[in-house]
């Protein structure tokens, strides 16, 4: 029952993931909100040799009134001059936490009766310089919505990811108390955890609705250093590797790497967008660490289900991993754009055969227990059996404190002949009763033969014999 409940909460997620899918469709489709933009071309562009880029519009080309001019900038400092005045600026940056204002969508409305308008970018880091810079514009609202819209595909993927996550840590204690399982349920769902808040973070919901844009940005690279532990340890885990030193190196150059960027980062010698490369490192590592373990159980012809269904995550983690690397460094859009969709894949395959395997841990431990239960217990009279009495027996030490009764039956023989053995059983049931009334709340009894039983008190003052035997 347990393994079809887990079943059906796989597929109830899975469905859910699907039904989020179509409406993801529908909305970026446009059904939600009928929101329209066009692309907004600079007359002239104007670059400098600090990296600076000065983007001028004939504000009569951009069209009607109540228009807006909306671009996105990723770590540049901005501002917006309409006829020489200044009327928008992004120019804050996060001192400690980053000299960077973050990346943003920036929003700034037409006045009425001006002629050009100035966007001048001035990047944060060296990385940024010349960043392509795409501008739209439409009314606010209709802009805001588009790209809202677009983004909910990617939010509701890393949202089910962190659900997910919570689920499998959640699963894991609960099963922890009822059956000897490992922690790559834990390791999962932390993992799950933190790639899901960093990949929420990365979507351009987070980006229109999250103000603190330097937070964001800290937080986005104080996550993405995180992942790399709970990822080893689940590998580890799962493929039930018994390496004991590769694990541990690679932990502890983890732990090393994070607290060298952060010292590098508050030290003010180099910020944590411009040693990203460290933690890109680490994590292909950690992805290689993953491979290898495949390759050895592979190679020593240890292929079980969880093999297989790594097999195929990790062939999408890693084809993932590379192509959102390539996009972050080469520009070429969302930088995990592929890796939420494919690693929601990946979860889902290794929670589906994790859960089945510990469901079937819980199971074997249930009838074990059932069976030791059975053994231990005497079937007509529900007292112990003998088998318990003697591994009781064995482990109690005797001494002067405890008392040990015995009972045997008078012509049980006698009845089962002349009355039949249903009278037997009766008389048995009776006389197991009256035993139990009086000597239960004293002690620990057993049916140790046919027509006798015993009793363990292991606190004989507390026990008044004389009258329990009166009785």
């Amino acid at each position: 029952m347990l393994k079809k409940g887990m079943k059906k909460i796989f597929y109830g997620v899975l469905l859910f993931e699907i039904l989020c899918a179509f409406l993801a469709f529908f909305t970026n489709a446009g059904y939600v909100h009928k929101a329209t933009y066009d692309i907004c071309t600079p007359d002239a562009v104007q670059k400098s040799f600090d990296g600076s880029e000065e983007y001028r519009f004939n504000v009569k080309e951009i069209g009607r009134e109540q228009e807006t001019v909306v671009f996105f900038s990723h770590h540049q400092f901005v501002e917006v001059f309409q006829d020489g005045e200044v009327v928008y600026s992004a120019l804050k940056d996060g001192g400690i936490w980053g000299h960077t204002p973050g990346s943003m969508w920036n929003f700034v409305p037409i006045k009425n009766g001006a002629e050009e308008l100035v966007v001048k970018l001035t990047p944060a880091y060296d990385s940024v310089k010349f960043e392509k810079c795409t501008f739209y514009k439409g009314r606010e609202l209709d802009v805001f919505m588009k790209i809202f819209q677009r983004a909910v595909p990617a939010f509701l993927a890393s949202a089910i990811i962190i659900i997910l996550g919570i689920a499998l840590v959640a699963s894991w204690s609960v099963i922890k108390r009822r059956a000897k399982i490992g922690n790559s349920l834990l390791y999962l769902g932390c993992f799950s955890i933190v790639f899901g808040l960093w990949s929420t973070n990365e979507t351009n919901v987070a980006s229109l609705c999250i103000r603190n844009r330097v937070g964001a940005y800290f937080l986005a690279y104080i996550l993405l250093m995180m992942m790399e532990v709970p990822f080893v340890l689940f590998a580890k885990e799962f493929l039930n590797i018994g390496d004991k030193k590769i694990w541990k190196a690679l932990c502890g150059l983890s732990v090393a790497e994070n607290i060298a960027v952060l010292t590098l980062h508050f030290c003010g010698i180099a910020e944590l967008k411009e040693t990203l490369f460290l933690t890109h490192i680490v994590l292909c590592i950690g992805m290689v660490y993953m491979l290898g373990c495949l390759i050895y159980k592979i190679t020593h012809h240890e292929i079980d289900n969880r093999v297989k269904v790594s097999i195929a995550g990790i062939v999408s983690v890693v084809l993932a991993a590379v192509l959102d690397i390539l996009c972050y460094y080469f520009r070429a859009g969302d930088a995990d754009l592929f890796g939420r969709f494919l690693f929601l894949f990946f979860i889902l395959l290794v929670t589906r055969e994790t859960i089945t395997e510990a469901v079937e841990i819980m199971e074997k431990g249930r009838k074990a227990a059932e069976y030791q239960r059975l053994a231990d217990m005497d079937a007509l009279t529900g007292m112990f059996s003998r088998s318990s009495y003697e591994r009781d027996i064995q482990n109690i030490i005797l001494n002067s404190g405890i008392m040990i009764v015995s009972f045997d039956l008078n012509n049980l023989k006698l009845c089962n002949d002349k009355y039949g053995h249903k009278m037997g059983d009766e008389y048995l049931l009776s006389a197991s009763a009256l035993i139990a009334k009086i000597f239960q709340k004293y002690g620990k009894i057993y049916r140790i033969g046919g027509d006798e039983f015993c009793c363990i008190i292991e606190k004989a003052k507390e026990c008044p014999i004389k009258y329990c035997i009166e009785q």
